[in-house]
């Protein structure tokens, strides 16, 4: 499964900090507050405490996490500049391409 994690946080400061833990532990931001990621964050007590501390300290903060099928990644359509690398973006690499 991959997981893609979305929020709609109004507050700079809790979005910073949330954005910035994703990354830190490997999640990709595919689009400003949407990130895919490998794991299940409701796995690990610790992010997902975290998560839950800085969105629920926003008043109408939300996230979603939503479990993914792999071929429904691959299915992913981009409009715009940016392509993403999907093989990256599913594990299956370890290095971007461009």
């Amino acid at each position: 499964m991959i997981y893609m994690i979305a929020y709609d946080i109004s507050s700079d400061r809790s979005r910073t900090k949330i954005s910035n833990r994703l990354i830190k532990e490997g999640y990709e931001r595919i689009q400003y507050s949407v990130y895919l990621g490998l794991n299940d964050p409701r796995m690990d007590i610790c992010l997902w405490k975290y998560l839950n501390d800085n969105c629920n300290k926003e008043s109408g903060g939300q996230m979603i996490i939503l479990p993914l099928k792999r071929q429904h990644v691959r299915l992913m359509s981009v409009v715009g500049n940016h392509q993403y690398d999907i093989d990256y973006l599913l594990g299956e690499k370890r290095s971007l391409t461009f």
